[in-house]
């Protein structure tokens, strides 16, 4: 049993890479669903047979697959479909396209391994930030209360 993949176009900016794997279970069994550089990538979505890719196609050609607004069409993505017509000649679609072992990598593995969390804050957590701002509204309110001491001590000194 051999996989299959489509490039999806047509698909809207806002649109999410798990609406668009819940659009294609329809066909069939989705192994994976990759959207890619957003403006440069086209989605890939891989189904578990050539069938199922087949039907999904078939449909994506027709017209009959809308997400969020948009109308999808799709086309046959690397080996994985039959090769009835050429594919467009190199260089002229655009310049930064995936490989098909890229399919088997996870948003994770993209962004690295060396991550200690925190989404793309250089690894520190919300959590630190907040507590490092807890400690600098704490530290400001001992020097506030330090400079009411040293007021009020020394108005008392000049009455006495």
């Amino acid at each position: 049993m051999s996989s299959a993949a489509i490039e999806v176009s047509g698909i809207a900016e806002q649109s999410s890479r798990l609406s668009l794997k819940k659009a294609m279970e329809q066909f069939g069994e989705v192994t994976g669903c990759h959207m890619g550089q957003r403006g440069v990538d086209l989605p890939i979505v891989r189904f578990q047979t050539q069938a199922m890719a087949e039907t999904a196609l078939d449909a994506l050609k027709g017209g009959q697959v809308w997400l969020d607004g948009c109308v999808l069409s799709a086309e046959w993505r690397g080996s994985g479909g039959p090769k009835s017509a050429p594919g467009p000649p190199p260089g002229s679609g655009p310049a930064l396209r995936r490989d098909e072992a890229a399919m088997d990598m996870g948003s994770r593995d993209l962004l690295g391994g060396s991550r200690g969390g925190g989404g793309g804050r250089g690894g520190r957590s919300r959590s630190r930030e907040k507590d490092r701002n807890k400690d600098k509204d704490r530290d400001r309110d001992k020097d506030r209360d330090k400079r009411k001491k040293d007021r009020s001590h020394s108005r008392r000194r000049r009455r006495d």
